[in-house]
């Protein structure tokens, strides 16, 4: 037996196919939801705030490079988080916190190096040295 195929109109267009005249907007509205959800990035005081959630002071590294952002100094945050992954008792979340903080630092850096900014650029380089050492 053959289906038959009833156009539905719809805003945008005539849809053969019921089911997917039924989908489609469906789709169409969790695609938006989640390509608008993902076009914020997060920024260094949002890192900030969830390298303290997860530590709290019970992490010298942590500590140290939380006053390194505080000071805009990014290579000497960056060195500390890099620093405090070695050390033991670091759980699955923490991990996941220091490596997050330490790619949005490095890129704001990025996107301040990209626009001309010297200093930006020239702590991309001490991040660079300190990672060959």
């Amino acid at each position: 037996m053959r289906r038959l195929l009833i156009p539905v109109r719809t805003v945008f267009g005539v849809i053969r196919n019921r089911r997917t005249a039924i989908k489609f907007p469906l789709v169409l509205a969790v695609s938006f939801v989640l390509w608008s959800g993902c076009s914020k990035k997060p920024t260094v005081q949002e890192q900030t705030s969830d390298l303290q959630g997860a530590f709290g002071e019970s992490n010298r590294y942590v500590t140290i490079a939380l006053s390194a952002i505080r000071t805009n100094d990014y290579p000497a945050a960056v060195i500390a988080l890099e620093s405090a992954k070695a050390m033991p008792g670091i759980t699955a979340e923490q991990l996941e916190s220091l490596q997050h903080a330490r790619d949005v630092m490095t890129a704001d850096l990025v996107d301040r190096a990209d626009k001309g900014d010297v200093k930006a650029q020239a702590d991309l380089e001490a991040i660079e040295r300190s990672r060959s050492q």
